[in-house]
C-alpha cells in the first residue's frame, strides 16, 4: 500500500531467556501481544482513514471490508524457523532462513520492534542465563543495527517507553472528556494524544510519505529507535565480538549479514 505508515510485516527484535527456549512462561509473549494489538488498532484506523481519502479523488467507492487486507504479519524467529531438534531437511531450511534475516530487520517495507526491557519476572529467575539482557546478546544488536541502515524514521521502535507513552496518552484522554474511569482503546488513546502533541512534533518530523508522516501517532516519534550512528563492517564486526551468542558460528554470519546490508544500502 503506497506510503503506509503501518507496514504489513512486523519484525520482532527481542532476547531469549535461556539458551532452550524464549519465553518459557509466556511473559514476554503477554507484552508482545500488548504492542502489536496496539498497532492493530492503529494500522486499521490509518488504513481507513486513507482509503476513504484516496476513494473520493479517484472518484470510486472502496469497500474497506474487502479491498484491503487487515492482517499484517509478524515475524518471531523462534516460531519461524526450525529449533532444535532438526531433521536434516529442517536444518537446510533454517540455514536457509537465517542467512537472509538481515532482510526481514533491515527492509524498508517493515516495522521493527525492539523488546529492550526483559519481564522483571526474569531477573529474579535464577533460570535467566548469565548473558545479560538486550544489550549484551549478538543477535539483538545486529537486528537493531541493520534496522537503523536506511529505514525511515518511526520504522525501528524500542518498546521500552510504550506502557509511559500510553499511561500519559490515558490521563490525557482522561482529562479531555472530564471522566476517570473511562474506558479507552489503545488505538483511540494513542490516536488523540497524537493530536495534542501534532503541532509540535511537525517541526522533527521527517517527511518521507509525501505529508503524511506528521499525521501518524505521536508514540512512534517518542520512542523512535532510527537515526543510530552508523558502523563500518569493521566496527560492527568488534561490537558484536563483546556481545554474547549461543553458537559460535552466529557472530561471523551476524556480521557477515551486515556487511550485505550495507552494501545493498549504498
Amino acid at each position: 500500500y503506497p506510503g503506509c505508515a503501518y507496514p504489513g510485516i512486523v519484525s520482532i527484535s527481542y532476547c531469549w531467556k535461556t539458551r532452550m527456549h524464549p519465553d518459557p512462561s509466556g511473559e514476554l509473549g503477554r507484552k508482545i501481544a500488548t504492542y502489536l494489538h496496539w498497532y492493530a488498532a492503529q494500522r486499521a484506523m490509518w488504513t481507513r482513514e486513507r482509503l476513504c481519502k484516496y476513494s473520493d479523488a479517484a472518484g470510486h467507492t472502496w469497500s474497506t471490508e474487502y479491498d484491503f487486507d487487515w492482517e499484517f504479519l509478524v515475524l518471531v524467529d523462534f516460531w519461524a524457523l526450525y529449533q532444535n531438534p532438526r531433521s536434516e531437511e529442517e536444518s537446510k531450511s533454517f540455514s536457509s532462513a537465517q542467512n537472509v534475516m538481515h532482510q526481514w530487520y533491515g527492509h524498508r517495507g517493515t516495522m521493527v520492534f525492539m523488546v529492550t526491557e526483559v519481564p522483571d519476572e526474569w531477573t529474579e529467575d535464577d533460570s535467566f542465563d548469565d548473558r545479560g539482557g538486550y544489550v549484551n546478546r549478538g543477535w539483538p544488536v545486529f537486528e537493531c543495527a541493520v534496522a537503523n541502515l536506511c529505514k525511515p524514521r518511526g520504522m525501528c521502535l524500542d518498546m521500552a517507553g510504550f506502557g509511559e507513552m500510553l499511561d500519559c496518552a490515558q490521563v490525557w484522554g482522561k482529562e479531555q472528556a472530564g471522566m476517570e474511569n473511562f474506558g479507552w482503546r489503545a488505538g483511540q488513546l494513542t490516536g488523540m494524544f497524537c493530536g495534542a502533541l501534532l503541532d509540535n512534533l511537525r517541526q522533527l518530523a521527517m517527511d518521507d510519505y509525501g505529508g503524511l508522516v506528521t499525521e501518524r501517532s505521536c508514540l512512534f516519534w517518542l520512542v523512535d529507535a532510527t537515526q543510530q550512528p552508523l558502523r563500518s563492517p569493521a566496527s560492527m564486526e568488534a561490537l558484536l565480538q563483546s556481545k554474547s551468542f549461543a553458537e559460535s558460528g552466529d557472530l561471523a554470519l551476524c556480521a557477515a549479514m551486515y556487511g550485505q546490508a550495507l552494501a545493498l544500502t549504498f
